[in-house]
């Protein structure tokens, strides 16, 4: 792969999430924008390398595809870090990064005269976001989640990929929820300070106070979807971003 375009999809992706954090944060996430910035980068590379190794981005018609996973990429982590601090999904990114996505794969398709692997990513997508759609109809999620679900194009160009993001995605969501309770509950037995905190409540810490060490002041809005109901107070973002990143390095 040319190790410039490697670069420039990693500079923009980078850029891009960071660029998504601070329009699209509210409270604290939009401090954590370095933080995005790297991640994303970091996805994108190892998404774009694993697509290099496998003659995906090896035409001028395959760097569409690149441009592809470097939208989702920083859609996909901006959304996470903001998920992870303010437990909501603003509807412009995830509908955004969904809608570059499918017109990069369009480019892509049209200029190879290969529509499989857009209608397969179509498809896949279609089914997760049908899966997701069904958990927020009982409860289960948040509808932003559903909107994000649409993102993750890339990571539905094959049946292999489909099914390694819907396992990876609900096995990250299981392991952030026990952290999350397992935070709470010890908050709620026995408060200690910054010294006695282990390691995973330092962490949801830092994802939740500003620099100054001021948490913020709960959003205007109450956090209900788009049903009325109260929506789940665990970000499921982050691990959507999981689910895409490794769909789309092993598949």
């Amino acid at each position: 792969m040319n190790a410039v375009l490697l670069a420039a999809l990693v500079v923009a992706s980078g850029v891009g999430a960071a660029v998504c954090v601070r329009a699209f944060g509210v409270t604290v996430a939009r401090s954590r924008w370095p933080l995005a910035a790297v991640l994303a980068g970091l996805a994108a590379l190892a998404a774009a390398v694993a697509a290099a190794a496998d003659g995906t981005l090896g035409s001028r018609a395959g760097a569409w595809t690149g441009v592809a996973v470097a939208v989702a990429a920083s859609g996909l982590v901006a959304a996470a870090v903001i998920d992870a601090c303010e437990l909501r999904i603003p509807a412009r990114l995830a509908g955004g990064a969904a809608g570059i996505s499918f017109v990069a794969l369009a480019v892509d398709a049209w200029r190879s005269s290969a529509w499989t692997g857009l209608a397969t990513a179509v498809a896949g997508t279609a089914v997760v976001a049908a899966v997701f759609a069904a958990l927020w109809l009982v409860g289960a999620m948040g509808f932003g989640d559903v909107r994000l679900a649409t993102a993750t194009l890339t990571a539905s160009l094959t049946l292999a990929g489909t099914l390694t993001f819907l396992w990876t995605t609900f096995a990250a969501a299981g392991v952030t929820a026990v952290v999350v309770r397992r935070r709470r509950r010890a908050a709620s037995a026995s408060p200690r300070g910054p010294a006695g905190t282990p390691l995973p409540q330092r962490l949801a810490a830092f994802l939740t106070t500003s620099p100054a060490g001021v948490r913020p002041a709960p959003l205007p809005a109450s956090p209900t979807s788009e049903r009325g109901a109260i929506s789940p107070s665990l970000p499921f973002a982050p691990a959507i971003a999981i689910g895409w990143l490794v769909a789309v390095v092993l598949t």
